[in-house]
């Protein structure tokens, strides 16, 4: 079986020999379907994420000293120019079968990612928001968190803001950010809204 991809792909993650597939389900109840592969073409549902109404949905996957972590992001305030201000949150399981109710973060802000630093062991949060409330130049925000209570621990820093023009039109976004061969990898997508 394959995933219907008229959902978004938001996330894959490979752990021992098991490809793992987050996607988005928007409006629909159950949320957040996982797939597993080990081949990357046949998919399986392995479980949906959020189950109880005290959850929410919107994924990115991390897995991190034996858990798994699905990042996410809900609707929280209305904001007349970002039209939301978005709260960031991350769920927590063993089987990626039973998720805990949302940890919150001090964050705020769309695509949220979580990165083990194989380097320092700390746990960066990555995500897409804006500068401030007056320019709102959107681009790439890190922090490290503290995963059992979503505190920001030491300093709230830019990453990156793109290379198109500067201005609130210009969003990078979806940050993920990968360790290979000594080298540290930020990926993202990057689009201009009109």
């Amino acid at each position: 079986m394959r995933p219907n991809f008229v959902q978004i792909f938001n996330s894959i993650l490979l752990v021992g020999s098991n490809y793992f597939l987050a996607t988005s389900s928007f409006e629909y109840w159950l949320s957040t379907p996982i797939y597993t592969s080990t081949n990357l073409g046949n998919w399986t549902l392995y479980a949906h994420t959020f189950t109880r109404p005290s959850q929410v949905k919107s994924p990115t996957l991390s897995y991190i000293n034996g858990m798994y972590y699905l990042a996410s992001m809900t609707r929280w305030t209305y904001d007349p120019v970002a039209r939301a201000g978005s709260r960031v949150m991350w769920s927590v399981s063993e089987d990626l079968k039973t998720w805990s109710d949302p940890i919150w973060s001090d964050c705020w802000g769309i695509d949220p990612s979580l990165f083990h630093n194989p380097v320092s062991e700390k746990v960066p949060l990555n995500l897409m928001a804006p500068n401030n409330d007056v320019d709102r130049i959107w681009g790439i925000y890190q922090c490290e968190v503290d995963l059992s209570t979503g505190r920001c621990k030491g300093q709230y820093r830019s990453l990156w803001n793109g290379t198109m023009t500067h201005d609130s039109s210009a969003r990078p976004e979806s940050p993920e950010m990968f360790w290979r061969e000594g080298f540290y990898y930020l990926l993202i997508a990057k689009g201009k809204s009109t």
